[in-house]
């Protein structure tokens, strides 16, 4: 015979202690509560809970880094922020805070990013392409790849280079 939940807890298993002038008493009782009992929802609606069931359409949380050099103007910049933005919209995210980085600068917005991360602030980076990491084409994807590993980020290449799908 299968024991459920409901019968494990036994009245023979519940004992009781009371102290009296006399010492310390031992007795048998009945369980006050059934411990292995359903969770029950309260009867009445709560202003706190939905009465009705809610369909939530949420969108992952997405970050966006890009690179320029110190030359390029702030029109361009402001491009590839417009860039990121529409890009992730239309692939289902919602955009946090894009960082950037000039190539000759000695601020990091890289180190800024990789915080954010790390803090699980989201697990989605978008770039505009691989060369947004490192000017050397051998060393682009797999700073990408160290990226995703030290993070544990998907980066979302917007236009991956041919050399990167071989």
């Amino acid at each position: 015979m299968e024991q459920t939940r409901s019968t494990a807890f036994r009245e023979s298993d519940s004992l009781a202690i009371s102290a009296n002038a006399g010492g310390v008493t031992l007795r048998r009782e009945k369980p006050l509560t059934n411990w292995a009992g359903p969770a029950m929802l309260p009867p009445t609606p709560s202003p706190v809970w939905p009465s009705k069931p809610v369909e939530a359409n949420v969108r992952p949380l997405a970050l966006g880094y890009f690179r320029v050099s110190s030359g390029t103007s702030g029109e361009r910049a402001k491009q590839f922020r417009d860039d990121i933005a529409a890009y992730a919209t239309r692939e289902g995210f919602t955009l946090g805070e894009v960082y950037s980085d000039f190539y000759e600068s000695q601020a990091s917005g890289f180190s800024a990013l990789v915080d954010a991360l790390e803090r699980g602030e989201a697990r989605h980076v978008i770039v505009p392409a691989l060369y947004h990491f490192a000017r050397s084409p051998g060393i682009q994807l797999p700073f990408k790849e160290m990226l995703e590993r030290k993070t544990g980020a998907c980066v979302v290449v917007m236009y991956p280079s041919p050399e990167a799908s071989t």
